[in-house]
């Protein structure tokens, strides 16, 4: 690979890596829901596409509410909210700040707990053949990873990260998963790649994976391919690249070269690659890239904007898509007075925008369910006295219509929940916890009659 871009100063550095630090601080950082499968190739992606194959193919659950509190109140020490809701046949495990939850998916009736060496930190949301990753730690130092059997429980293997100082990861811990490999990448820590099979290290992140030229990683996004989000310095101006990498090595495959100035990007989707090229003006611009990381479409933009998409290494939950139509989840223009947020929906192919809606009232949100048999949904929410409300939207108009109504004392799940469909049956992790940490009206996980 040529040197496409000349070195940055330390002071470039410094004043870039303070942003980003800064930017994945405020992020808002949801539930984080891990995905099973049964065994080798039954995929099972609840934030980035839903349910597997099979998983779709078999008869919806016949579930009655149930839900499982915090146990003595424990949550993360990364964040206020932490993913962590796998999926394996009848089994759902629920990954809480020091342990791993087994219960049946029907009833919720507990059938296996295993205990944490140290706090959980981050987890990825694919675990194909079986086998999850996690990070763990403390809150000064999110320092091992360890690959986990998903059927049981047991840590299959376990791999501290070398200390270095002077890498420049963001606060948050990243964790992103392509298949057999799963990159992570954690403050104090060179990002470093390791095989999920067995643990093997496969490659540390170092200047020869740029050619030797002046960037460094804003972020890696995991899912059917893997992507970097990177920044470069060349004649004194900072930019971005998008780069799909080959996951056994860490090179890039091709490199896309983002124009826009502004810090606050964010790979969306890895199937199809979507990125936010979001400006300074904070308005979110997102392109669609081709397999040969050339413009597939740019999608029209609008008056939204992306507000703070998080980067720890799982594709975003906001992205729908059905068909030609993709829906993204996007803050309003006139969002500092309105609690309400905006799915709009564009042509894949042409860019074209063709709808963009909101919930019922004042004070809804739209969450997005992803879904590889049940359409566009989303569940509604607002205020903790509100029937939240599972929704189908109609891909073509925006048009849309309830599915199910819930009781607010049995689905509430903070005020930024985290939706996924496994066999029919909506779960939802909580969202957003106050200051003080769980009440009695949050819980771990929330399971609801779907579709």
């Amino acid at each position: 690979m040529t040197n496409r871009f000349s070195r940055s100063s330390h002071a470039d550095r410094v004043v870039l890596a303070s942003v980003i630090v800064a930017t994945a601080v405020s992020a808002l950082v949801a539930a984080v829901l891990l995905v099973v499968t049964d065994g080798p190739g039954d995929r099972v992606s609840a934030v980035g596409r839903g349910e597997s194959t099979g998983a779709a193919k078999e008869k919806p659950l016949r579930l009655t509410p149930w839900s499982l509190p915090y146990a003595g109140g424990h949550w993360t020490i990364a964040s206020d909210s932490l993913r962590g809701t796998l999926f394996t046949g009848t089994t759902v495990v629920r990954a809480l700040a020091d342990e791993l939850v087994a219960m049946d998916v029907a009833t919720g009736r507990r059938l296996w707990e295993s205990r944490l060496p140290a706090t959980l930190c981050q987890a990825s949301t694919i675990a194909d053949g079986g086998v999850g990753v996690i990070a763990y730690g403390s809150e000064e130092d999110c320092g091992t990873v360890a690959g986990v059997d998903l059927r049981t429980g047991r840590l299959m293997w376990t791999r501290p990260l070398t200390i270095d100082e002077s890498a420049i990861n963001g606060a948050e811990p990243q964790l992103a998963r392509s298949g057999d490999t799963v990159v992570a990448a954690m403050k104090h820590h060179p990002t470093t790649a390791f095989r999920v099979s067995d643990g093997a290290q496969l490659w540390t992140e170092k200047a020869a994976l740029y050619g030797g030229g002046a960037c460094y990683t804003d972020s890696y996004t995991g899912g059917l391919r893997l992507v970097r989000l990177a920044s470069c310095v060349a004649n004194g101006f900072h930019g971005h690249v998008v780069e799909q990498v080959d996951p056994g090595t860490g090179r890039a495959q091709w490199t896309f070269r983002l124009r826009r100035p502004g810090l606050l990007k964010g790979v969306l989707s890895t199937d199809p690659i979507m990125v936010d090229d979001e400006d300074r003006s904070d308005k979110a611009h997102l392109v669609v890239l081709s397999d040969q990381g050339t413009v597939r479409s740019t999608l029209a933009d609008g008056l939204e904007h992306s507000g703070h998409q998080r980067a720890d290494g799982n594709p975003s939950g906001n992205v729908l898509i059905s068909g030609d139509t993709v829906a993204v989840a996007l803050e309003p223009k006139d969002a500092a007075t309105t609690e309400q947020n905006t799915i709009v929906a564009w042509s894949i192919t042409s860019g074209k925008r063709l709808w963009g809606i909101r919930g019922s009232t004042d004070t809804m949100r739209l969450h997005p369910v992803p879904s590889t048999g049940g359409g566009l949904l989303a569940y509604a929410v607002g205020r903790v006295n509100e029937r939240p409300q599972l929704v189908r939207i109609d891909p073509a108009s925006g048009q849309q219509s309830v599915v199910r109504q819930y009781d607010p004392a049995d689905a509430w799940a903070g005020a930024e929940p985290v939706p996924a469909l496994y066999r029919g049956a909506l779960f939802l992790t909580c969202g957003i916890l106050g200051a003080g940490g769980p009440t009695p009206t949050d819980h771990a996980l929330v399971a609801l009659p779907g579709l």
